[in-house]
């Protein structure tokens, strides 16, 4: 793969999850399709949810249209209050070729801020932190003008801190080579990226997407508690929702069986590469570095919208949204604590989406947090992927309250 300018751009701009926001609005991917996957691309044989057989097969042949777009698969779950439906298509490694699983752990990319905002406001609960707590206070002399940047702010994106993901010297190093990444990045190391930029606008004054914004609170995390970001997740979501595949993994290694991640022939010029093995997620860290399962992810988001894991009134907080309209997300959505709202054909979801190389990952939920929607792309996404993949989530988003898009 070659390693020019407008390469590392160009799969940049789809990491660690600011592209997975991105990406549905512009259409980011460039070139043509991908070329068509092996012919075994057949649905892995999972139960299906008695009585919804006609949702179930609009589904698949959704799903499929996902993987013949230039996917090597789709996870999809929708969980419409009543009955589960799972199911994958496609592949979850090429060579040797094995079928995709709803089981796979999966990178989930900037998922990864739901869970590490819910410490946060946990924290915020027990008295420990304050969303009005400055950035200076708990990382003094980090960030310049931190003293005028809240951790509401970095919650949110309204900070102005410059989005590291962005920075031309730190993807020259991480897409020097794709097959592996040697190099290893501190949260310190991110942060430094990123303040060699000026702020994107003043404090309080905008909204832009930042992941230098989770990597100051998973270093805001540690400062307060002693613990790293992946065991106070583990300790205070994991195990208590009983999460056995869902954990912070800044290595390659996966503890169970995985989706391999590939970049297309679009952006190779060649074939599918495999992307599963890169040793580089130390540059996600708290922003995009999470490992989950489409069972397990549901878990979570609906379990926090349900208001288990948050009090009501920082529930509601989290739920307290700004204007993210700047061309960096969906029509009709806004950015809360973590968590972004947006409107549908059929109806209001909350959640977020991932994107980290290799992998796109969508998770939404409904506020009651009774019915919910996860789909997992293992494939850095062209614009033919993008459209299929959207009207799968649409489709998905509506059979899980009872409607199609059709008639919504």
């Amino acid at each position: 793969m070659t390693t020019t300018a407008a390469r590392h751009r160009r799969l940049a701009v789809r990491c660690v999850a600011a592209s997975a926001v991105l990406a549905l609005a512009v259409g980011l991917a460039q070139g043509p399709a991908a070329a068509a996957v092996p012919e075994r691309v057949t649905p892995a044989t999972h139960p299906v949810a008695p009585g919804w057989p006609a949702a179930d097969a609009a589904l698949r042949a959704a799903a499929r249209q996902v993987v013949a777009a230039g996917a090597t698969g789709v996870i999809v779950r929708v969980d419409d209050g009543r009955r589960v439906t799972r199911f994958a298509v496609g592949a979850g490694r090429l060579s040797p070729w094995r079928p995709l699983s709803p089981d796979d752990e999966f990178r989930v990319g900037s998922n990864t801020k739901m869970f590490v905002a819910t410490v946060v406001l946990q924290l915020v609960a027990e008295g420990r932190l304050s969303l009005d707590d400055s950035v200076e206070r708990w990382l003094p002399g980090v960030v310049p003008g931190g003293a005028g940047i809240t951790l509401r702010m970095l919650l949110d994106h309204t900070g102005g801190v410059f989005d590291y993901a962005q920075d031309e010297d730190l993807l020259a190093i991480v897409f020097a080579e794709a097959e592996r990444v040697e190099h290893t990045f501190t949260p310190a190391d991110l942060v430094g990226y990123a303040t060699a930029h000026p702020p994107t606008f003043a404090p309080g004054t905008g909204w832009a997407y930042s992941n230098t914004d989770y990597v100051l609170l998973g270093m805001v995390l540690e400062r307060a508690t002693g613990q790293t970001v992946g065991d106070l997740v583990d300790r205070r979501i994991a195990r208590p929702l009983h999460l056995r595949h869902t954990y912070l993994q800044t290595s390659e290694a996966f503890r169970g069986r995985y989706a391999h991640g590939y970049v297309t022939p679009a952006d190779t010029g060649d074939g599918y590469l495999d992307l599963s093995g890169r040793d580089d997620a130390t540059w996600a860290g708290a922003a995009g570095a999470m490992v989950s399962t489409v069972d397990e992810l549901a878990r979570f988001t609906t379990a926090l919208q349900a208001g288990w894991l948050l009090p009501p009134a920082l529930l509601a907080q989290m739920r307290t949204t700004v204007s993210a309209s700047t061309g960096q997300v969906v029509p009709d959505a806004s950015y809360g604590l973590g968590l972004m709202s947006f409107t549908t054909p059929c109806g209001t979801f909350w959640g977020h989406y991932g994107s980290i190389p290799g992998y796109k990952s969508r998770s939404f939920s409904d506020a009651a947090g009774r019915r919910s929607v996860e789909v997992f792309t293992p494939t850095e996404s062209t614009d033919a992927v993008v459209a299929a993949a959207d009207a799968l989530t649409e489709q998905a988003l509506c059979a899980s309250v009872g409607r199609s898009p059709s008639r919504s």
